[in-house]
């Protein structure tokens, strides 16, 4: 009978024990979460507040000063980008290419290609949503509205594309040579647009060689 009290005890003590450790290592555990919750916290505060700190201290800026300061983000207005991506709510145009193209009339321009997306709008096309203007060392080239040539890519620009669909479309540009990069300008500024509505200018500088 002592014995078997003995055994008893013994198994109680055992199960006490390894309450209490799981306690701990649970205890443990959340002391570790909470801490890592904490640095979360704080390193979304620090980063908050130094977006505020920018955004107050631009809010104080002349024009002439803002654009000095962004002068290495901005050139007249437009975002200086690596590659076109503007994303205006009903639509979506990305920048996918560029190459040098003959056309049957023997010439050369180049091409540079899109992916245009319906997120939100009624059946639509390219032309109804973006504007596109091209510089060569400094100078305004042409760029085509429409190109003579059955381009898969020209064609597209009109073909208007239903809710959710995407299709490639390309934009002809006749460079003055074919040595000085391109700045390609593109927006989303359209005559009909209210003025609530925000609009994004981008330009991307494209290699002609």
């Amino acid at each position: 009978m002592k014995k078997k009290i003995i055994t008893t005890l013994f198994a109680i003590s055992v199960i006490v024990s390894i309450t209490a450790c799981s306690g701990n290592a649970h205890e443990n555990s959340n002391n570790q979460q909470s801490e890592q919750h904490k640095e979360d916290t704080q390193r979304d505060l620090d980063t908050s507040t130094e977006d505020l700190k920018d955004f107050e201290d631009d809010s104080e800026l002349s024009q002439s000063e803002w654009m000095e300061k962004h002068a290495g983000e901005y050139e007249d207005g437009y975002e200086v980008v690596d590659t076109i991506n503007i994303d205006s709510g009903d639509t979506k145009l990305e920048y996918i290419s560029n190459e040098k193209y003959t056309l049957e009339s023997g010439e050369e321009i180049l091409l540079v290609n899109f992916n245009f997306t319906n997120v939100s709008a009624g059946a639509t096309n390219l032309d109804s949503h973006y504007n596109f203007q091209a510089f060569q060392d400094g100078v305004e080239v042409d760029v085509y509205a429409t190109l003579f040539d059955q381009v898969e890519g020209d064609v597209n620009r009109s073909k208007e594309i239903l809710n959710g669909s995407s299709i490639n479309v390309s934009v002809g540009i006749a460079p003055n040579n074919w040595e000085s990069p391109i700045k390609l300008r593109v927006d989303d500024a359209m005559p009909y647009d209210t003025e609530e509505v925000v609009h994004t200018y981008q330009q991307q500088e494209i290699p002609v060689q």
